[in-house]
């Protein structure tokens, strides 16, 4: 079987979890197949290309002008044409130009089609007219996501998707040391209040990728006169070695951001939470969207209802390291056993192969 994960984010814009999640659950198919399936993630670019990156999994770049467009509006006939090959789609950031082109030509050419939506919708006009009841599967990865979606279909959840072989604690454990936020630095992933709730004594790194200057800007007022780092656009084994250093993964996503925006699906799942977890960092997290339903309270981490309860438990953790080790250890133990790629692509392998007989 051969499946298109189309997805609007070019390989060389892997921002956050959004753009990661497809490739990770590419390899996680896969793998889950046992070489029955290879699995094909297409994006618009500034050329044409295919490459294979994984065993069964290859990367297929076609090529748009203009090159410089507003995310998630590229589409061409060459990008349609690699869809359409397959023997089944899978559409990431199903709510944007490109996602309503793919449902509709899936349709057209009689292709099994399910479609994921990443959160940032970049095009209303099929939400608003129910794209999402064209498709043969809808698949969300947190109940709060699900939640979120308007359609008659049902809606099936795929939690996780996480490298838990390349996100791992390392063979030689080191200190934790500090407190990690991992992610875009945005408003609404509440980076401001983290520096506000990190007690003073604690080592802050935030590390990702700057989307929003002004509010980057902000962030960097706050943290004058505190022990903040910043590492900005870090590689994936720079970003897993500061995983594996941490004392806690801080997720301080937020509803209402420091300007009083209110931000309705903060987070559908908190990729980069999951992945400190594999490394065996607790987590800390806000009650916002989904990230409840990935921390086990008490167990893999904590849940804080406000800032300076995420204060309380960063404080927490950095004062009881035998605490700290041994809610990591459960952190990496849950992860690996419920949301490692190749669980979360078993579990789409099922549906997809559901799909094609029917």
């Amino acid at each position: 079987m051969r499946v298109a994960f189309p997805t609007p984010a070019t390989f060389d814009d892997i921002r956050g979890g959004g753009e990661r999640y497809a490739l990770n659950l590419a390899r996680g198919v896969a793998r889950a197949s046992a070489g029955t399936v290879e699995v094909e993630v297409v994006a618009p670019g500034n050329q044409s290309f295919r490459r294979a990156v994984d065993d069964g999994v290859w990367l297929r770049s076609c090529r748009v002008e203009p090159s410089v467009v507003p995310f998630g509006s590229a589409v061409s006939w060459e990008l349609i044409e690699a869809v359409v090959e397959a023997d089944l789609i899978h559409m990431h950031q199903v709510f944007t130009l490109l996602g309503e082109a793919v449902v509709l030509a899936a349709r057209i050419f009689g292709r099994p089609v399910c479609v994921t939506d990443h959160g940032g919708w970049h095009s209303t006009a099929g939400r608003e007219r129910g794209l999402l009841d064209l498709a043969d599967a809808v698949v969300a990865y947190s109940r709060f996501g699900a939640a979120a979606l308007a359609t008659s279909q049902p809606v099936t959840i795929v939690e996780g998707g996480v490298d838990t072989r390349f996100f791992s604690p390392g063979k030689t454990e080191l200190p934790r040391e500090h407190v990690l936020f991992v992610g875009r630095i945005l408003p609404h992933k509440g980076v401001d209040l983290l520096v506000r709730a990190c007690p003073r004594e604690l080592r802050l790194v935030i590390a990702g990728t700057v989307i929003d200057p002004e509010y980057l800007e902000e962030v960097e007022r706050l943290a004058r006169g505190r022990s903040v780092t910043f590492v900005l656009n870090g590689s994936d084994e720079q970003i897993r070695d500061l995983y594996r250093g941490a004392l806690a993964v801080a997720a301080p996503s937020v509803y209402i951001d420091f300007k009083g925006r209110f931000h309705a699906h903060p987070e559908l799942m908190g990729l980069t939470m999951l992945e400190g977890m594999a490394c065996a960092a607790p987590a800390v997290c806000l009650r916002t969207g989904a990230l409840p339903e990935y921390v086990e309270q008490g167990v893999t981490g904590f849940v804080a209802e406000d800032e300076s309860g995420l204060a309380e438990c960063l404080s927490q953790l950095a004062a009881d390291p035998v605490t700290n080790r041994r809610m990591g250890i459960a952190a990496r133990e849950r992860v690996c056993a419920d949301w490692d790629l190749e669980v979360a692509g078993g579990r789409l392998l099922d549906l997809y192969r559901q799909l094609v007989i029917n």
